[in-house]
């Protein structure tokens, strides 16, 4: 993705606002009078817009509210957000987010189960469903016996997962 044009746009209309904002409290910018509330905000925006053009390839988004991590800026979950973060998986955890926005990484988790399908249950490995938020250090646990699936990863990456809640059957 070219983002190079959306940046210069950006950068200008930054420019534009910022001169508009100080010269006057009011400003007739096209025929509209906008105040300063409205330059805030625009303002805002261009900066948010701005840190999400400097996020890294492999980083993820979220919110100070919330218990998700999203795939990419333009999730419509966070379309409402006035300030969102940018980091890895790792970040995001560690700012209290969960579990990945299923909506935007609906096609990533389709690839990484199939994936998961082919991998031979290694020493360390816990057990999970697709569904659900729990993760089983015992393949014979009686939550997942009856499960269509049940996938095998190691720990951290089945936390990657949102398999966050360790099931009782860890602690027999």
């Amino acid at each position: 993705m070219n983002i190079l044009k959306p940046l210069i746009f950006f950068v200008l209309l930054s420019l534009i606002l910022t001169s508009c904002s100080q010269s006057k409290e009011n400003e007739n910018i096209g025929g509209v009078l906008v105040d300063d509330d409205v330059i805030s905000s625009i303002m805002k925006d261009i900066e948010d817009k701005e840190n999400s053009l400097l996020a890294e390839d492999g980083d993820v988004f979220w919110t100070a509210s919330g218990s998700i991590w999203h795939a990419t800026y333009e999730c419509s979950y966070l379309s409402n957000s006035k300030e969102i973060y940018h980091g890895s998986v790792d970040e995001a955890m560690l700012s209290g987010k969960e579990r990945a926005c299923l909506r935007c990484f609906a096609n990533d988790e389709d690839d990484i189960y199939r994936q998961l399908e082919d991998d031979p249950i290694t020493e360390g490995d816990v057990f999970f469903t697709r569904e659900g938020d729990a993760w089983h250090g015992d393949i014979n646990c009686s939550e997942i016996l009856g499960a269509n699936k049940v996938y095998n990863a190691s720990i951290e990456r089945a936390y990657e997962l949102g398999k966050t809640v360790a099931c009782e059957c860890n602690e027999k």
